[in-house]
């Protein structure tokens, strides 16, 4: 708690901060009329656009168009307080008071001052527009939004989930990915069904996962049918391994499968070893979560007495 009281206490000095530098600037006067507004505000968006893409890797477009249009509202917002206090300090008109918003040496320094509160700000509010990762960084272990920590019926807090049987008990999708997130070098998970439907996502990254998702499924399917046809054991798991990321493809269920994509630099041995319980508790996760699914690993055929991984090297 006494973290999320920093970040409040940063978030609104800098927004005191804004306004001041607001009201600091009306007696100045602005160099444009009202006619200036949309060239402006058309400007400051694109600058916080494309800050936010370059501050956050992961961010999507739609992310950062997202936070671009709430900070050019929240500079909005204490231009205007500012401004019309300055002015009623100063004795100017209020329109031209209120000017000061479009005046680009205090826009300058109160987008310095977003460039450094911002980033806090959204994550603590939206923290969708910012993603788990970066929220979870930018925030620490606190979860997204300032929310506590769920309580269980009894009153205490949740204990930390460990492993039982094989696996680690969750009871929702943001718990799974939590869970799985702690995974050494793990860039991005999908659940998908066996139409290669997104089921859940923790995708960071910015790529195709729909195109991927389709498309991975169909061709595991495809050479599981090959192995089969050419009398060798079924396959349980694909890896394919590039020179950036490896990702890794496992059926969990007679209903879904799981994607999870790695960073290149993590061994292949390291990901082996780390499948079995992250597959097995996200089947138990499904299972719990859709009942009626029957949700059960996948019975293997008499050829397959052991695991067999097709590895392809891009």
């Amino acid at each position: 708690m006494s973290l999320f009281n920093r970040t409040l206490v940063l978030i609104l000095v800098s927004l005191i901060a804004m306004s001041a530098v607001a009201m600091a600037f009306v007696p100045i006067g602005s160099p444009f009329g009202l006619t200036a507004l949309p060239v402006f505000l058309i400007l400051e968006t694109l600058i916080y656009w494309l800050l936010l893409l370059v501050m956050n890797p992961r961010a999507t477009l739609g992310m950062a168009w997202g936070g671009a249009l709430i900070f050019v509202v929240l500079r909005a917002g204490c231009s205007l307080i500012g401004g019309g206090a300055g002015g009623l300090v100063s004795g100017m008109g209020l329109e031209e008071s209120l000017l000061v918003w479009i005046n680009p040496l205090p826009a300058v320094i109160q987008l310095m001052l977003l460039a450094f509160a911002g980033p806090y700000l959204l994550a603590a509010t939206v923290p969708e527009l910012v993603g788990p990762h970066e929220t979870e960084r930018l925030l620490g272990d606190q979860a997204p939004g300032g929310a506590a920590a769920p309580a269980q019926a009894g009153g205490g807090p949740v204990q930390e989930s460990t492993p039982s049987g094989g696996f680690i008990q969750v009871f929702s999708y943001e718990e799974l990915a939590a869970t799985v997130r702690k995974s050494p070098g793990l860039e991005g998970f999908l659940i998908v069904s066996n139409e290669g439907l997104i089921v859940w996502r923790d995708w960071p990254i910015r790529i195709d996962v729909e195109y991927l998702a389709a498309h991975t499924v169909r061709h595991a399917q495809d050479l599981g049918e090959l192995m089969l046809t050419s009398g060798l054991s079924r396959v349980r798991r694909v890896l394919v391994e590039g020179r950036d990321h490896t990702i890794f493809f496992t059926p969990i269920s007679s209903n879904f499968s799981l994607i999870l994509i790695f960073s290149g630099k993590v061994p292949t041995q390291d990901i082996f070893a780390r499948i079995p319980v992250l597959a097995k508790t996200t089947r138990e996760f499904l299972q719990w979560r859709y009942p009626a699914l029957r949700v059960r690993p996948m019975a293997a055929s008499p050829q397959a007495s052991e695991t067999v991984a097709a590895k392809t090297t891009v």
